[in-house]
This record gives C-alpha cells, structure tokens and sequence, in this order.
C-alpha cells in the first residue's frame, strides 16, 4: 500500500508537468492498484526520468526532492539532468542530482521496496561528469566546477575542452580551477591559447 501511494503521487506529479489527461491518469491509478511492488517499479521509471529532466529545467528542488524520494529511474536520466544543471550555478541542485539512485545493483529486483531504493550506484560516470563540467565551464560556473571535480576524475580530453571553453568566456578562475589537478594535452593546449588571443587575454595565455 505504501509503494502504491508513492507511486499515485508521482504520477499526480507527472501529471501537472507533462498535461496528462484526467482519463489517462485514473487508468494509470487503476493499473498501479493491480501491480506487484517490482512492477510498478519498472513501470514508472521511463516516466520518473523525464519528471526529473522537467524538474531540473525549471530548478524546482521540492519537486526533485519527491521524485528522488520515489525511487529508482532508468539509467542516464539523471547524468542528462547534471549536465542540464551544471550551467546554473546551482550547487544544491547538482548536489541532489548527484545523490539521487538511478542504477540497481544485480539481484536486487526481487528484495524489498526499501532494500532496493538503498542498494543502487549513485556515482555519474567520467563521460558524464566531463560532459556536465563542459556545460558548467562555458557559463563560467566556477562552483559547480570545483563540485563535480570533487566527485571525481574526467577525461583529459573533456578537461582540454572544458579549458578552451573557459578561454573562450574569459573565465580564468574556471580556467585556473582545471588545471590545478592535471595538465591538458597538446593539441588542447593550442586551442585554448587561440581562443584566449581571440579575446586579447595575455593571463589566459600565460596561464595556459
């Protein structure tokens, strides 16, 4: 019973955001009512996924907080969300976004409701995180920088991109933040002096 009210909710949720009509959502209510725990599970989770992006677009943290309360959603969802929420600024919301569960570990599918919300990866992958660091470096969101380089390592090529883009806005404490870890490498080197000439930045170059 408790599955099946979190479950309602979300779709009342899903409702409001994606203009699901009054007919679909009581069939959807009726189909909740004759479903196994599991199966509501892998029923929602296509729809979960795409509450989650329309709640990171619109940075709504109380509806990101329910959704994440739910349960699991289909993998890349949420590395799609951080990439939409590094240029924000934003670093709760990356925060929440980086915590949220969104990969069951094998054998899990047959355990409880609250063995499998506990038991799941919450760790977005190098690509990810390098792709989301891009995102956050061209808006010259230095916070969101630092916070996802904390959470771990990316690709060097990602991170020479990442610095050309910083380059490019002029953002040299971004630039700065980049490459305290690790260098880039050459040919990623030469971009981002070029884009740094282009805005007539002697620190950039130097720094580069």
């Amino acid at each position: 019973m408790q599955v099946q009210r979190i479950h309602t909710t979300l779709y009342y949720i899903e409702r409001r955001l994606r203009g699901l009509s009054p007919r679909d959502f009581y069939s959807l209510i009726y189909l909740l009512g004759n479903a196994t725990s599991n199966t509501l599970i892998a029923l929602d989770s296509l729809q979960r996924g795409d509450a989650l992006l329309d709640a990171t677009r619109n940075q709504d943290m109380d509806l990101i907080t329910s959704i994440v309360a739910s349960g699991p959603i289909e993998s890349g969802y949420r590395a799609e969300a951080v990439v939409m929420a590094a240029p924000t600024g934003n670093v709760p919301l990356v925060d929440l976004l980086l915590t949220y569960p969104d990969q069951t570990e094998p054998g899990t599918l047959n355990d409880s409701y609250i063995t499998l919300v506990t038991s799941l990866s919450t760790n977005i992958n190098e690509a990810d995180r390098g792709r989301a660091i891009c995102a956050a470096a061209a808006a010259g969101s230095l916070p969101i920088v630092s916070r996802l380089l904390d959470d771990g390592d990316i690709y060097d090529e990602d991170r020479g991109y990442a610095v050309t883009l910083a380059c490019e806005g002029n953002y040299s404490a971004v630039v700065d933040r980049l490459l305290t870890a690790a260098s880039i490498p050459v040919y990623d080197a030469g971009r981002a002096v070029y884009a740094s000439t282009q805005i007539g930045s002697t620190q950039l170059v130097e720094r580069i």
